[in-house]
């Protein structure tokens, strides 16, 4: 395992967490039924059925994005850094929707969902960035 390795999966995972902690907070106050006035509005509002839709989409978008950066970093073996990545981002997920109170309150058909949902993105954006590769040549000069 090399160096560009542990950056290409730890790369993908922190992608995700910053993008959707960006994010997340636009869609919520846009989305809930209510604009949420402090922080416990805020995490009611989370569980709304289109918040949680809008969600499902951010972490499909992000997990392409982060898996097509995960391969492009990895370079080689796009595809079991994309799976490492992916899974070390669905236990981080599930243990996040699990220990925290407001994420104990979505439902657990949809804690998994959107877990696997960002999971699959992952491989998805990695296979993105892999066929992509395969069609390009190698402009490296070999000697």
């Amino acid at each position: 395992m090399s160096v560009r390795s542990v950056i290409a999966v730890l790369g993908g995972i922190v992608l995700v967490s910053f993008l959707m902690e960006i994010l997340e907070p636009p869609a919520v106050a846009w989305l809930a039924a209510q604009r949420p006035a402090d922080m416990d509005a805020y995490l009611a509002a989370r569980t709304e059925p289109a918040v949680l839709w809008a969600r499902g989409g951010l972490y499909v978008f992000v997990g392409i994005l982060a898996g097509y950066m995960v391969a492009k970093i990895a370079g080689a073996y796009e595809m079991a850094h994309a799976l490492v990545a992916a899974l070390m981002q669905c236990v981080i997920m599930f243990n996040s929707f699990s220990a925290d109170p407001a994420g104990a309150a979505i439902p657990l058909a949809v804690r998994i969902g959107l877990t696997a949902a960002t999971g699959a993105a992952i491989m998805a954006g990695a296979a993105i960035r892999a066929r992509a590769a395969g069609l390009t040549p190698d402009n490296e000069v070999k000697s």
